[in-house]
């Protein structure tokens, strides 16, 4: 009995497949390919590019981070230095002579 109704939800399942099979055939319009694109399509797809990769040196970025690093630390070092040398004359004017 179950080799029966299972026989039959499949046959049901099978009918319903093909009622939609021919309900999308008769919405869809086919379409003509082009055999040129089919063609030119397959051969971009089998074949190997042709890129080339191009090596990035990274000197460049090496120097561009010194760069920013030795300016950074420069300019904290003048900003130190010129309120040490402000603070050293403003003490050395109040001084009582």
């Amino acid at each position: 009995m179950f080799a029966a109704q299972s026989f039959a939800s499949q046959q049901r399942f099978v009918t319903e497949d093909s009622m939609l099979e021919q309900r999308l055939f008769s919405a869809l319009n086919p379409v003509q390919v082009n055999p040129e694109f089919v063609d030119s399509l397959k051969v971009r797809l089998t074949s190997a590019p042709g890129v080339t990769v191009e090596r990035r040196t990274d000197l460049a970025a090496a120097v561009v981070i010194g760069l920013g690093l030795f300016t950074g630390v420069f300019a904290v070092w003048m900003l130190l230095m010129a309120r040490y040398f402000f603070r050293r004359r403003k003490a050395g004017s109040t001084a009582p002579d």
